[in-house]
């Protein structure tokens, strides 16, 4: 395939071979960013960035996710009691409006900036502006104005002493990482971290609309959440492309040789529907009996550090929604969802439902 940029890359789309490609440290993160275009958005602007993690290779990937993501199990475990509130607010005011209602903007896009507010111990104060500044990011084609009020608002909090949360956790730290390398990181956080979940809500939820009896058995089988979240993750289609790496050396991968410098991608979705590792891999099956780690969150040293939480919050979402909104289905055609233009994630705009 060929690159905005120019350059060629290996596409790798076999469940084993992005797997590969993603642990060996012989494939270079780093080596592989581009610089941004002129007037990029801020979503090009963090990928580009050499002081996000996912731009990193070890050792100083090592040393600064150590530094600023060591803490996050514990962090995330404290904001489940604020996200499983927040889906029964956000459900009691989808019940209260009435259908049809939008899905997207009513819970979609509002969920994860309760949990990333949660994670990063924002005062409840300031949690309208990230919604705000969330709503923006989400829907807007140009949100720089939106990106440079959180971006001043990080940095603010980065440097005042701070109670609880990612944020404060980090800043007890005697060895903390440099204010770009801070900044830039609680940025991805909360746009990367945002923009994929809202992501996954929407287009999940439009899944378990097109299968009712899929629906109807969460509803009556709530304990069946988690390995719902495992199925819907693994069936539904997430990225157009994932993150480029280049070889370090010359590498044999399924067969190929892959010579030091040449860039290779992996398509995620095409991995999660791979024949040789998942039996029936369109279906969507809640009782898969060995089911395989999805690869939405990635693997090795760049496994998503989000993960966790956003697994939490689709759980949450899939053991309430069922039960109430029985009979949950699209309140248009299909062929009238809109998509979001061409980039990295396939986002629904909107998702109309009815019940």
């Amino acid at each position: 395939m060929r690159l905005p940029s120019g350059r060629t890359a290996w596409l790798v789309t076999r469940y084993a071979d992005i797997r590969q490609v993603l642990d060996d440290y012989r494939f270079s993160r780093a080596e592989a960013v581009d610089p941004p275009p002129p007037g990029a958005t801020p979503d090009v602007l963090i990928r580009s960035s050499p002081d996000v993690l996912i731009n990193m290779d070890p050792p100083r990937h090592t040393s600064v996710r150590r530094q600023i993501t060591g803490d996050l199990p514990p962090t995330a475990r404290r904001a489940e009691p604020d996200i499983t509130t927040e889906v029964d607010r956000l459900l009691d005011e989808l019940a209260e409006h009435g259908p049809p209602a939008d899905f997207v903007a009513r819970f979609a896009v509002s969920l994860p900036t309760t949990a990333i507010c949660a994670l990063l111990g924002v005062p409840r104060a300031d949690h309208g502006l990230f919604h705000q500044w969330a709503a923006a990011r989400y829907f807007a084609a140009d949100a720089s104005a939106e990106f440079r009020e959180l971006d001043a608002y990080l940095r603010a909090a980065a440097r005042r002493p701070h109670r609880g949360g990612l944020i404060g956790a980090i800043a007890s730290l005697g060895a903390r990482p440099t204010e770009e390398e801070l900044v830039g990181n609680l940025l991805a956080f909360v746009i990367a971290g945002h923009n994929n979940l809202a992501t996954l809500l929407g287009t999940t939820v439009l899944a378990l609309c097109r299968l009712p009896e899929r629906l109807d058995r969460l509803a009556r089988e709530p304990a069946l959440a988690p390995a719902a979240t495992e199925e819907l993750l693994r069936h539904t289609r997430f990225q157009n492309l994932n993150f480029a790496r280049t070889a370090r050396a010359d590498v044999c991968l399924g067969g190929r040789l892959i010579r030091r410098g040449e860039t290779v991608i992996t398509h995620i979705d095409s991995g999660d529907r791979d024949p040789e590792v998942h039996w029936d891999p369109d279906a969507v099956d809640f009782d898969r009996s060995d089911p395989v780690p999805t690869l939405k969150f990635g693997n090795g040293v760049h496994r998503c550090p989000g993960a966790d939480l956003s697994r939490y919050c689709l759980t949450a979402t899939f053991a309430r929604l069922p039960a109430r909104f029985p009979g949950l289905r699209l309140a248009v055609p299909e062929s009238e969802l809109v998509w979001k233009p061409a980039d990295q994630l396939h986002a629904l705009v909107g998702l109309p439902v009815t019940w």
